[in-house]
């Protein structure tokens, strides 16, 4: 969590050191969906268990982005991303009979979200335009509903692509997405739901012959905007 809160300290500074200086503002805001899934599987020999936990719900940001060229700008954004019920499916060829299918009762709390990135654009015509982008994304918070889980950070690279449309010099729309793979969890072992249950599928097989573990974490955000220039 600590290192999470500083990361986020930097990329305010940052961002408030770049919009500081001379050049093409905008401020805007996206909506959207946003979704993250969380696999891990625990493998032995041609055998194996794999958990799948899904969660999704409300994505909703802040951006502002500053043009360093005509065709290169960095961009920021922190906002909100509600992750309603968490899924988890368990698919067992180990012991079948362990496979399910189960929707948690109530909802995961809100996670916070931040991203800081470069995007490159380039013009369709005089009002189509089309940027790409690739940054660090970040996500905060609990990962189920359960009072006694922490918050887990997860920090990764997010790429993005979005389709824009100017309505005049300063007002601009958009409909974008964002994928993210996340490589690091900041949260405890012991007090966040995803490292507890990574830590704990890696202590079992190291007491188990031939058997090892693998997880991968991603998110999507699919979102419609709108940006005003200044």
């Amino acid at each position: 969590m600590k290192k999470l809160l500083v990361i986020a300290m930097l990329l305010c500074l940052v961002l408030c050191s770049v919009f500081a200086a001379k050049g093409d503002i905008k401020v805007g805001a996206q909506v959207g969906y946003g979704f993250d899934w969380t696999s891990l599987k625990f493998s032995v020999s041609d055998k194996y268990i794999k958990d799948l936990i899904t969660e999704g719900g409300l994505y909703l940001v802040g951006t502002g982005s500053y043009n360093v060229a005509d065709d290169v700008s960095i961009k920021a954004e922190i906002g909100i991303n509600t992750m309603g019920k968490a899924n988890l499916k368990v698919d067992s060829t180990i012991d079948p009979s362990e496979s399910e299918d189960s929707t948690a009762t109530d909802s995961t709390p809100v996670n916070f979200t931040a991203y800081l990135g470069g995007e490159y654009g380039f013009d369709v015509n005089d009002e189509i335009s089309v940027g790409v982008g690739l940054g660090i994304d970040m996500m905060m918070g609990k990962q189920s509903a359960n009072t006694d889980d922490k918050a887990n950070g997860r920090i990764g690279v997010g790429m993005e692509a979005v389709g824009k449309y100017s309505i005049n010099k300063q007002l601009e729309v958009s409909l974008g997405a964002k994928y993210s793979i996340y490589f690091i969890n900041t949260g405890s072992d012991t007090e966040a739901i995803i490292p507890y249950m990574i830590k704990g599928a890696e202590e079992t097989a190291k007491l188990v012959s031939g058997a090892s573990v693998s997880h991968f974490q991603s998110g999507l955000k699919i979102f419609a905007g709108c940006t005003y220039a200044f």
